[in-house]
């Protein structure tokens, strides 16, 4: 069945309790109940296994976000806006199978960049070519997946006045 979504499993996920958007808590009592309920029920054997949008972090005591990334046209932005995403963002190295296309990055930005955060994934880039990207896209938001450095960072931050992230590699070795 066609969902007129990228992928259909967000839908399919939204009707677990461990995934999709939480449930409207009102104290961190609630969410030690709800919690306490889920591992009782044996939904879950670890918080770990919770993967709501918007979620505590098990061992950080922060709040992990989820944005939606690889959008590819207006369509899937307007509804990831619309399901409440507040960053949507967009592949634009050449080397992805969902690179998102400059002209239609250009329309999303334009659409939404007052609404939501507009991010660009970049791997690689020269700081020029990021820079020129991110005024002729109008992104607010820059996240980088390659080899690039604190230095790199800084001075596309600098460059640009768009919000930085840094992807970090983790390896098991």
């Amino acid at each position: 069945t066609d969902t007129g979504m990228a992928s259909g499993r967000t839908k399919v996920f939204e009707g677990l309790p461990t995934a999709g958007l939480p449930p409207r808590l009102s104290s961190w009592g609630d969410f030690e109940s709800l919690m306490e309920g889920l591992l009782t029920a044996e939904v879950i054997s670890s918080i770990r296994e919770i993967w709501w949008d918007c979620r505590p972090h098990p061992d950080f005591g922060t709040v992990e976000l989820r944005m939606c990334d690889g959008i590819t046209n207006l369509d899937d932005a307007q509804r990831a806006v619309d399901a409440g995403a507040w960053a949507i963002g967009m592949v634009l190295w050449d080397g992805s199978a969902r690179q998102c296309p400059l002209p239609e990055a250009e329309r999303i930005a334009a659409q939404l960049r007052r609404t939501v955060e507009v991010c660009g994934v970049f791997v690689n880039a020269t700081l020029d070519e990021v820079a020129a990207v991110v005024d002729g896209v109008g992104l607010t938001m820059i996240q980088l997946h390659g080899d690039e450095g604190p230095s790199f960072c800084d001075e596309a931050r600098r460059r640009t006045g768009a919000r930085v992230i840094k992807a970090a590699r983790v390896r098991s070795n």
